[in-house]
């Protein structure tokens, strides 16, 4: 009870101060005044009836629903005054609804209070000499008048008046034609020309009321208003006898009761059906050229809506139109497609537009066609000719018949679409219309025209084929050498060419100088006018040349068709054979072919496996190009190269081809059972743990990848879980580490009490031959740690490594790529587990007790005689090392790749 009170106290604190201060007239820091309520409410209401009778109030407008503003002057009269307090009243009310108490601060600090009915919507601010009073969210019961009281410390209150008027903008506007109804789509009419309408603009909604009012553009046409019910205001338009200038016209109705606001408008178009006023073909009337497509244009302006448009042939109505509106629709063109002809010339083509809704409004323009045409021209013989057939050695006349508009400016020949000139060393006379061709040969054969030209083109002729038969001569570009073997037949074709084709052939063969043998016509044949002769040389004289002689009704061959017949035989080796785009699994290669022996060849590639011969893949190609796919990585192949043609098979071209290896890798597999980790029962439940360790190959790099199986927790393990694990694990790294140092220090022991023997040599030779020998190739039957290759055998069977031997065999550091020790090769038969090097078997060795992450040696490319100097410079590094009473140190591998055996080339090789 007790904070209701205090709450309500405080919250009624800033009205007592203000009627206190109004009761006292002049309100200082240090003086209150005590009054009863009923004073002061009679002092307020004496207050605003007395200042309703001072000057005029300042105006003030706010459109409903955004922010009022009530000025109000609080400037001291004087400089050294201050305000300290202001209070604002709304007249027609008993208390104050806004005061500011600036007497202990100033406006921003001051003590701000506002009446309950306005709640959070009041607010006061100043700027420069001016307060201001703002309502937010004006109502329409805002309206009224508003006084506003300044009381300042030393000059005497100062009082203003502001009445403010909330205004209501209108809501819409309604257009009606004469008829009553609501224009759509803001488009009036159409109407006709001369026409009277009417229109009525209905206003609705507005306070105070809106005045409407009728536009034309910016002119304002109608400005009677009248009101049709309190929240209606509607003006009538009328418009008589429209006229052309009325299209399109807009007019706007606007509605306003204010200057804060925009007016609301609503505008309409007014549209109108208009006559046609002028028809034009567009253009000039200019000749127009046969068999040319035109597009002919026909403007009507002025007609709306768009007229109905045709065109005329004389009296023959024309088709392929179609119009085009501009977007006004005052103007409309319509296109004619047209192509003329000939038979068009001297006719008159016309365009008619008329308007369909208003009679005898129909208009025309129209042109008289003038036809232009490339020359019409026919080709014929002259009168003394019968027929296109003639002999050689006669004359020709031919006669050129040209109709043209405008007329020709030149006449041409052509002769098989070649221009013949005017030559009379050749017997070619040209005479503007006429072409002569005097004693003509058979190169005068062949297709006639003649060519009129104008400004509209070139007119050719029908054509004029002119025959000129003669006697049978050789046709060139044909075949004239063969290549045939003993006993095998070869057809040679004689092909001429003649006028008539039909002809009779001779065959002889040309045995010696000026004597022929005649070829039995049993082994001639006729085939589409040409000779073939079966010949067969048996013997060796029996090559050599062969004549043919033709003959039809004009006459015979006058020289002979010389064919040559030489002996057949294989194709050459193919040569600069190219190998290409070498990958893991096939290769390219590409040759240059030789000699085809005189026959058409074909080319064949076999490729072996090394050390094979059985089971080859076999290509064959029209070139001598071939691609092989599917092989085995990292292997060797013999390819086998070989032309080939009906006489046989060229000598192979023979390679050494090795496909690329694929990286491979080495795997350790150490399997775990569940009984090893008895130590947390939580920890892995079906527990069978493989961990794979991969060395790649190529690129010495080593990945480990752990593969679990079914490896599903039962719960997630806990540090104290854990700990018995890491320390039987640490355990075990440790035991690792001291055998570790244990085998390398006896491995040292024994390799330095092998260096005091020097224990270098073998007692035996390795494999048959292979002794210290005079060419400088090495025997290797001791390490040179001491250890002998039957200790290392004996090291490597102990190994538990799945690593097998072979997979160090394939290394590609160890063993040669290139085979090319044709003369020191091995065979595995006898070697099956020999080594590489002496540094690769210490370190398998070292394996057994290591893991492939401490020893990752790199091998050297050592020749023999180099291996031999370097074996003595060792010897006696150790006799020296043995002088000084010296533990010797641990020499550098040797490392040998040319005791890697290799197979010898199978096949062909």
């Amino acid at each position: 009870m007790s904070n209701t009170l205090k709450t309500t106290t405080s919250s009624y604190r800033p009205l007592f101060i203000v009627l206190a201060c109004i009761l006292a007239s002049h309100c200082t820091q240090s003086s209150r005044a005590r009054t009863s309520p009923s004073t002061m409410v009679r002092n307020i209401e004496e207050e605003n009836v007395r200042y309703l009778l001072e000057g005029p109030p300042v105006l003030s407008e706010s459109i409903q629903g955004t922010i009022g503003r009530l000025p109000c002057n609080v400037t001291p009269p004087i400089l050294e005054d201050r305000v300290a307090l202001v209070i604002w009243f709304k007249v027609g009310l008993k208390t104050p609804i806004y005061s500011v108490d600036t007497r202990d601060s100033n406006f921003s600090d001051g003590t701000h209070w506002s009446d309950e009915t306005y709640r959070d919507r009041l607010s006061f601010s100043v700027e420069g000499r001016s307060g201001t009073l703002a309502i937010k969210k004006t109502r329409q019961e805002d309206t009224g008048e508003y006084r506003c009281r300044v009381d300042f410390q030393k000059s005497p209150t100062r009082n203003s008046k502001v009445n403010l008027t909330v205004i209501t903008p209108p809501e819409s506007i309604i257009i009606l034609d004469s008829k009553g109804a609501t224009i759509k789509d803001y488009k009036l009419g159409p109407y006709n020309e001369g026409a009277v309408i009417n229109i009525t603009c209905v206003v609705v909604g507005g306070r105070p009321q809106p005045k409407v009012t009728w536009w034309s553009g910016n002119k304002e046409i109608d400005q009677s208003s009248h009101p049709l019910s309190d929240r209606r205001v509607g003006n009538i338009l009328t418009l008589g006898k429209l006229t052309r200038e009325n299209l399109h016209m807009q007019l706007t109705c606007q509605a306003a009761n204010n200057n804060l606001t925009m007016p609301i408008t609503s505008t309409v178009t007014l549209d109108l059906n208009l006559r046609p006023l002028i028809v034009k073909l567009d253009g000039e009337n200019r000749p127009l050229s046969a068999d040319h497509s035109y597009q002919l244009h026909c403007n009507v302006i002025g007609s709306r809506p768009a007229p109905t448009i045709t065109w005329w042939k004389g009296s023959t109505p024309m088709k392929n139109t179609h119009e085009v509106a501009n977007p006004d629709g005052n103007m409309t063109t319509s296109i004619l497609t047209f192509t003329p002809t000939i038979d068009d010339r001297g006719k008159f083509l016309s365009c008619r537009a008329e308007q369909s809704m208003i009679p005898e409004s129909g208009m025309e323009d129209g042109w008289k066609l003038d036809i232009y045409h490339i020359p019409v021209v026919s080709l014929e013989l002259g009168t003394n000719s019968i027929n296109s057939t003639f002999r050689e050695g006669i004359d020709v006349f031919f006669e050129c018949n040209i109709k043209s508009n405008p007329w020709v400016y030149k006449v041409s020949w052509r002769h098989n679409g070649n221009i013949l000139e005017n030559n009379l060393a050749e017997g070619i006379i040209v005479a503007n219309q006429s072409l002569v061709l005097q004693n003509v040969s058979r190169a005068r054969a062949g297709i006639y025209t003649c060519v009129g030209s104008n400004r509209e083109g070139d007119g050719e002729s029908n054509p004029v084929h002119l025959d000129i038969r003669f006697a049978p001569v050789c046709r060139p570009g044909q075949r004239f050498a063969y290549s045939s073997g003993r006993h095998e037949m070869v057809k040679i074709a004689c092909e001429i060419e003649a006028n008539p084709m039909e002809a009779t052939y001779i065959w002889k063969f040309n045995a010696t100088l000026g004597e022929t043998i005649d070829i039995p016509a049993s082994l001639i044949a006729v085939d589409r006018g040409r000779s073939i002769a079966h010949y067969t040389p048996m013997t060796e004289n029996d090559y050599g040349t062969l004549l043919c002689w033709a003959s039809n009704e004009i006459g015979d061959q006058s020289e002979p068709c010389v064919y040559t017949v030489t002996p057949a035989g294989e194709p050459d080796p193919l040569v600069n054979c190219t190998l290409l785009n070498q990958t893991s699994t096939g290769f390219q290669i590409e040759c240059i072919e030789g000699f085809d022996g005189g026959l058409q060849q074909d080319f064949i590639m076999e490729v072996y496996v090394n050390g094979t011969t059985r089971h080859p893949k076999i290509y064959k190609s029209k070139t001598p190009y071939f691609e092989v796919r599917g092989l085995v990585p990292g292997a060797g192949y013999n390819v086998f190269l070989v032309a080939h043609n009906t006489k046989g098979r060229s000598n192979a071209t023979i390679l050494q081809v090795y496909t690329l290896k694929d990286p491979e890798k080495q795997t350790v597999v150490i399997t775990y059972k569940k009984g090893d980790f008895q130590t947390s029962p939580r920890f892995y439940e079906h527990s069978t743990i493989t961990s794979i360790l991969t060395t790649q190959i190529y690129n010495s790099t080593i990945t480990k990848t752990i593969t679990n199986k079914n490896l599903s927790l039962a719960y997630a393990p806990v540090i104290e879980d854990i700990r018995p694990f890491i320390g039987i694990l640490g355990g075990i790294v440790v035991g690792i580490f001291v055998v570790a140092l244990v085998i390398v220090i006896i491995v040292r022991m024994r390799g330095s009490s092998g260096r005091d023997r020097n224990n270098y040599s073998h007692p035996s030779t390795v494999g048959s031959g292979r002794g210290n020998n005079n060419n400088g190739s090495l025997s290797i039957g001791t390490l040179h740690n001491g250890q002998s290759i039957q200790d290392i055998r004996i090291g490597r069977d102990t190994c538990h490594v799945t690593s097998s031997l072979d997979s160090i065999d394939k290394n590609p550091d160890i063993i040669p790529q290139d085979g090319r020790d044709d003369d020191e090769e091995w065979t595995t038969k006898g070697h099956n587990r020999a080594y590489a090097t002496a540094a690769l078997a210490e370190q398998n060795a070292v394996i057994t007790s290591s893991t492939y992450d401490h020893l990752m040696p790199t091998y050297a490319v050592v020749d023999k005689k180099s291996a031999a100097n370097h074996l003595q410079q060792l010897q006696q590094q150790q006799l020296q090392q043995q002088q000084q009473q010296q533990p010797p140190p641990h020499g550098q591998y040797i490392h040998y790749n040319a005791l890697i055996p290799v197979s010898k080339m199978g096949g062909y090789a």
